[in-house]
């Protein structure tokens, strides 16, 4: 009997699998999925074991060595999630040990992890009972009371969280387990997601909501796409399908696009299932990660909440899958393997028969609502907010009438006009800019001398730090590879003093509105401010909680963020990604326009967005005041087809990077001379480009692209067909051109 092991090395990048025998007495324990322990020259290795074979040809057996060790005997990864692994290597021409580390963490996969266990209290006795109980011994007994209160709002807790976050005493915790209210749990595995103690979501569907879930329980159909305006109810959709599935000992997998959404969706799931609950995401720190990653294995948790690899969790019994704001770019990994979640989602269907995909947004990506029109997935429509609360009311500002009445200031003055009045009201205020930083660029007003980065020739990015511990106050930073040198007080080129600082940033932003606004507080959501963990849900629980009054931020505040007390929402500049080249540029606009307007106005206030643009006449901009989303597909699906981009093609970008700027060019020339041969041999209309992206150096090295456009079979035939060395990246269905 031989076994098939991909080692938990970088040298099964170049090795690939190998095979080993499997001794006699150990074959029993053995199978596809379990993780063993093996040599391999003058080192120990653990092995996912891929594949059994009961016997190889005579040549294959040469010097095979034995497998020494059963790490884990039990499959800790299924024969359906190996095949998907393969899937996702074959697809997106990744290497399969780096796709299978999106499965398994490191130290589960090299047997290093203990899992950490817990006890718990749960209470035994009717909660009528418990409150006869504290209305009788309140005054003499308050601290039993007040642990009594906490059970009833939560009928099972940690003893940890007993102790540390409520402080209440062993002898507290054995007095009620003397009077029978509570009992020991013992050993269950340790779960360090933070505990919501509050009640049951009180919440009566609407019409179009029951009607939602009855489709998906009933249809016969496996993809259901969820078109709900913004603030229509979507989660709480999500929420009577996942109670469906707990009560039928199922589990619920919940993609969201940002790390920032999980706490709210922990939250609001919590109050129904308690600490059944697994949240996986980047921000968890290993040992965190590897204790969710074995809850969802041994079936201990049956929500589960996470980030894009979330879709890779070890998930036993999983009926509904659900990838909230699908159309999130996010759901597309940027580094290798550079998968996309939602179309890998797609594919596990075929290996999960009773499996269920819910895809939900209010402004759903083209290609799937396409998919919707053709009837290939099934299409439920939210029109209205739920409570028939309306949508916002949205003004369009032309910025350029502004200047003409010498209004110099980021903000317009319909949109300072708007603050004062929520100001006022003690209502609250989103003020959104895609771009964190204060300056975008620094400039020299003699020479004309930029700074850049060193290692990407990129403009630098001005920031300024209002903290005294800093060193540095005021910095220049690369958005890409992170590099940082202090702001030049003369022009390192000329010698001048006449620096300008050119465009705005969310530091700028938060700058000149507390200058206008000097009593109001204000808070910043960006990668500067929510680089700590937790950081982003202790700003929102702030924001929440009304402790400001004014939240600026980046796309991050733009998605799912429930914030009844904001009635208003001024979005600084509309226009940013526009006159990118890039065919999605419009659908980008079009969403993050319409989603951050979203949070205006989610409660009996209504809500106003101001909209500020140098082109008002631009369609996604107007279709985005209009709430539209209509009216921009029909354009949008119109321009896609005339131009042959997905849906109506795939396409495949092929980058060559080196850090000369000549061989990088030179090679990237002939491989298109090569493909241009083989395209001119095929069948099927195929299209290539070639060019330097944006911005041609980065991290030390030049980009060259190759665009191929055309039959997704038959452009992958081709590439197939040739040899990359690994300086080539290839981006299957990339989402940035």
């Amino acid at each position: 009997m031989y076994a098939s092991l991909l080692l938990n090395s970088n040298t099964s990048q170049r090795l690939g699998t190998l095979t080993y025998f499997v001794p006699e007495h150990l074959r029993d324990q053995i199978h596809v999925g379990s993780i063993v322990k093996v040599p391999l020259r003058n080192k120990k290795y653990a092995g996912l074991v891929l594949d059994i074979q009961k016997e190889l040809d005579e040549n294959s057996k040469h010097r095979i060595k034995d497998i020494e060790q059963i790490i884990y005997s039990e499959p800790i990864i299924s024969k359906e999630k190996i095949k998907t692994a393969h899937f996702i290597s074959n697809y997106y021409f990744a290497d399969l040990y780096k796709v299978l580390s999106l499965f398994l963490p490191d130290k589960i996969w090299d047997g290093k992890f203990k899992m950490q266990k817990e006890n718990f209290y749960e209470l035994i006795v009717n909660k009528d009972e418990i409150t006869k109980f504290i209305a009788k011994n309140q005054k003499k007994s308050k601290k039993i009371s007040a642990l009594l209160n906490l059970f009833i709002t939560n009928e099972k807790i940690s003893e940890n969280e007993i102790k540390k976050t409520y402080k209440f005493s062993t002898q507290h915790i054995k007095r009620l387990v003397d009077l029978n209210f509570i009992e020991l749990i013992e050993g269950k595995a340790l779960n360090s997601n933070k505990n919501y103690h509050d009640k049951k979501n009180n919440f009566n569907l609407s019409t179009d909501q029951k009607n939602a879930v009855d489709t998906i329980q009933n249809s016969n159909k496996k993809t259901f796409l969820i078109h709900g305006v913004t603030g229509s109810g979507k989660t709480e959709i999500y929420l009577q399908l996942a109670k469906e599935a707990y009560a039928n000992n199922q589990q619920t997998l919940i993609l969201v696009p940002e790390i920032a959404l999980t706490p709210q969706f922990l939250a609001y799931f919590q109050k129904e299932f308690g600490d059944g609950i697994a949240v996986l995401h980047s921000k968890l720190g290993e040992l965190e990660k590897c204790q969710q990653w074995m809850r969802i294995l041994h079936d201990d948790a049956k929500i589960i909440i996470g980030s894009r690899s979330a879709l890779f969790c070890p998930f036993q019994n999983l009926k509904y899958l659900i990838i909230d704001e699908e159309h999130s770019w996010t759901y597309k990994q940027e580094n290798s393997p550079k998968y996309d979640a939602r179309f890998v989602a797609f594919e596990m269907l075929t290996l999960y028969p009773d499996l269920k995909l819910i895809l939900g947004s209010a402004t759903p990506s083209i290609e799937n609502y396409f998919l919707a029109e053709k009837n290939e997935i099934q299409l439920i429509k939210l029109k209205t907010r739920i409570n028939d609360l309306k949508m916002p009311k949205t003004a369009i500002v032309d910025l350029r009438n502004e200047l003409r009445a010498k209004n110099f200031s980021i903000f317009s003055n319909l949109l300072q006009e708007k603050i004062a009045e929520k100001l006022n009201r003690h209502e609250q205020i989103i003020l959104f800019l895609n771009r964190r930083g204060s300056s975008s660029s620094v400039i020299c007003r003699d020479c004309g001398y930029t700074c850049k980065c060193k290692t990407c020739e990129i403009p630098l990015t001005y920031h300024e730090i209002q903290n005294s511990k800093f060193k540095i106050q005021n910095f220049l930073q690369c958005h890409y590879c992170g590099y940082v040198t202090p702001n030049p007080l003369t022009c390192p080129s000329c010698k001048s003093t006449r620096i300008k600082y050119i465009g705005i940033g969310t530091q700028k932003v938060e700058t000149e509105i507390q200058k206008l606004f000097p009593n109001a507080k204000i808070l910043r959501a960006d990668s500067d401010t929510v680089s700590k963990k937790n950081s982003f849900e202790q700003i929102y629980n702030l924001f929440k909680e009304h402790k400001a009054d004014i939240l600026v931020g980046t796309q991050m505040i733009s998605k799912g963020l429930d914030l009844p007390k904001v009635t208003l929402v001024g979005i600084i500049l509309a226009d940013m990604g526009l006159d990118m080249p890039d065919f999605r540029a419009e659908e980008k606009t079009f969403q993050l326009l319409t989603q951050v307007s979203g949070r205006a106005g989610r409660s009996i206030n209504n809500g106003e967005v101001v909209i500020q643009t140098y082109n008002p006449n631009n369609f996604a901009i107007t279709c985005a005041s209009k709430h539209d989303y209509e009216s921009f597909y029909k354009k949008e699906i119109k321009d896609r087809e005339n131009l042959h981009y997905p849906p109506f093609s795939s396409l495949i970008k092929l980058t060559y990077t080196d850090p000369n700027q000549q061989k990088c060019k030179t090679t990237a020339e002939n491989l298109f001379s090569n493909l241009g041969t083989k395209i001119q041999n095929s069948k099927f209309k195929i299209q290539n480009y070639i060019a330097p992206p944006l911005h041609p150096k980065m991290f030390g090295k030049y980009h060259y692209n190759i665009w191929l456009k055309g039959e997704n079979s038959e452009l992958k035939k081709i590439l197939h067909s040739l040899e990359f060395s690994e300086k080539w990246r290839i981006d299957v269905d990339p989402i940035n051109i």
